[in-house]
């Protein structure tokens, strides 16, 4: 275990919810652990004293859950993606990653200060957004050297899985309140109003068009592209997995790649909610579908 204690105990062990939650976790592993899954450091990190860690190794834990529950047999090795698995004939893997909070403000995670009722904070979407587009370009590159290696066959099935909980409450919905996830792979932006000039009633609204987003770099401002599953930047990506974690549940949303080379089936997953692109004769259309509309 790593110096400074454990995180999980710090954090969870002061409340009767969070003692029964450590004590589950130990079961968890232990079942974790014994259907082979994992490496070596995942107990020593999940149970250590960083907190990006243990949120890293919570959502590896809760992900393999989560496809056991959708009757796969998943499977880990010392070296490749995070999971495989087997879905009709066609290999699957997984790659989970938990951003951490880098270049998001400190006075959007502090707590309402003792003795006051309210307070106002400007929501970081956009710095949100980029935590997880990044992720999304690290293991889609991550897959390229493994399709590379030969440890993944150009017809497998890649899926990148991102855990948003170190995001804070609003890294799972994004401005258009349609998962970050979403509008991390697909051009998704603000409601926007169109209002007569004369009149000043409002005609229409609806989502608007943002195919990039902003980003400070050292050079200036840099535009980062939020349209990579429709643009076909990441073919070898199959779909993208969105998490959110708040004790003990665990929300997912599965996101299917219309530019991919090799796309999973709809409804083999058991999510909350299943977004699915098609392209009609005259427009894009990306379908949201519950979990009881897939019949999970």
């Amino acid at each position: 275990m790593e110096a400074g204690g454990s995180f999980v105990e710090k954090k969870y062990s002061g409340t009767d919810r969070g003692k029964i939650f450590i004590d589950s976790l130990r079961i968890r592993v232990s079942r974790f652990r014994t259907a082979g899954l994992g490496d070596e450091d995942f107990e020593g990190q999940l149970y250590g004293s960083r907190e990006d860690n243990f949120f890293s190794r919570l959502w590896e834990l809760n992900l393999a859950e989560r496809l056991q529950e959708s009757g796969l047999d998943i499977s880990s090795r010392r070296t490749g993606p995070d999971f495989k698995a087997l879905i009709d004939g066609t290999v699957v893997w997984f790659e989970a990653i938990s951003p951490k909070p880098e270049g998001l403000p400190k006075e959007y995670f502090c707590p309402v200060a003792e003795g006051t009722s309210i307070r106002c904070i400007t929501v970081p979407f956009e710095k949100i957004l980029l935590r997880v587009t990044s992720a999304i370009r690290d293991k889609a590159k991550k897959f390229d050297h493994y399709i590379s290696d030969g440890i993944v066959n150009e017809n497998d099935i890649c899926v990148v899985a991102i855990d948003t909980t170190q995001l804070g409450m609003d890294g799972a919905v994004g401005v258009s309140q349609n998962p970050t996830i979403v509008e991390a792979t697909y051009p998704i932006g603000p409601l926007e109003l169109k209002i007569d000039r004369e009149t000043g009633d409002i005609v229409d609204s609806g989502l608007s068009y943002r195919p990039t987003v902003p980003k400070i770099s050292p050079n200036g401002f840099v535009s980062v592209e939020t349209d990579s599953f429709l643009s076909g930047g990441y073919r070898h990506v199959g779909a993208a997995i969105g998490s959110f974690w708040t004790m003990p549940r665990t929300h997912f949303t599965l996101v299917h790649n219309i530019s991919a080379g090799n796309r999973l089936a709809i409804g083999v997953l058991k999510v909350e909610e299943e977004y699915v692109p098609a392209n009609n004769q005259k427009e894009f259309v990306l379908r949201k579908l519950t979990s009881d509309q897939i019949g999970r």
